[in-house]
């Protein structure tokens, strides 16, 4: 999924590149991150087990990341909520 991701990143780099944008070189950075993470997450899944997670190991996950970043999201805004006192 990555992968996919960096190409559509480097047609936004293609674009800023034609166009003499600034954002070039940040573009290009963040799509050679991208794409490493890509590759070595591409690399641990490619011998990983097909049958280790099911369903419902995939529901928790999806479940505990919402819950996760939405209390994070909660303590960022009581933070900045706080600072601006």
């Amino acid at each position: 999924m990555c992968i996919l991701e960096t190409l559509f990143m480097l047609m936004a780099t293609v674009v800023a590149f034609l166009y003499k944008g600034g954002d070039f070189y940040p573009l290009l950075i963040s799509s050679g991150i991208l794409f490493g993470v890509g590759i070595s997450l591409y690399a641990i899944g490619f011998r990983a087990n097909e049958y280790t997670a099911g369903r419902r190991e995939g529901m928790l996950t999806v479940s505990l990341t919402w819950i996760l970043l939405s209390c994070w999201e909660c303590c960022l805004s009581t933070w900045e909520d706080i600072s601006t006192i």
